[in-house]
């Protein structure tokens, strides 16, 4: 956590306890946003509404789309709607990989990786050490 206070010291945003969705949404629209803030409690900030907004709105459009039919003009459109939808999920962390890279950049190096602290190595050899041999580091056979 001292990370995380210290990001607040210099003054970053920070997370709101309730975010809700601006007036100016439809019913749909507005619990698509409550649905996306709920996905990750904590972590929006006042200013990621307008982002939440529009994914909000994509999503009702994509599923009015699925809906009926006819509202769709071509499958382009359609196309160009998921498009759009997915670009502000990934935007905003809140798509599947999205949200498995921010996890994993918080990992701890599995390699033994030189460090300025002189910490020990870790107890996984790297994959190019974890089978090697005499035989393979052997090179005399070709000397000669």
């Amino acid at each position: 956590m001292p990370q995380l206070r210290a990001h607040f010291r210099r003054g970053a945003p920070r997370p709101a306890a309730d975010l809700h969705p601006p007036a100016h949404l439809s019913a749909d629209a507005k619990r698509a946003f409550a649905e996306a803030v709920a996905s990750r409690p904590g972590f929006f900030t006042p200013a990621d509404s307008r982002l939440l907004s529009a994914y909000a709105i994509a999503c009702t459009e994509v599923r009015r789309m699925e809906i009926d039919r006819s509202v769709a003009a071509t499958v382009t459109s359609y196309t160009r709607a998921v498009e759009l939808m997915l670009k502000l999920a990934r935007n905003l962390r809140l798509s599947p990989i999205a949200r498995a890279e921010a996890d994993q950049s918080a990992a701890p190096p599995l390699f033994d990786v030189p460090t300025l602290r002189g910490d020990p190595a870790p107890a996984i050899p790297p994959p190019w050490r974890a089978h090697a041999t005499t035989t393979d580091s052997d090179t005399s056979g070709f000397d000669s």
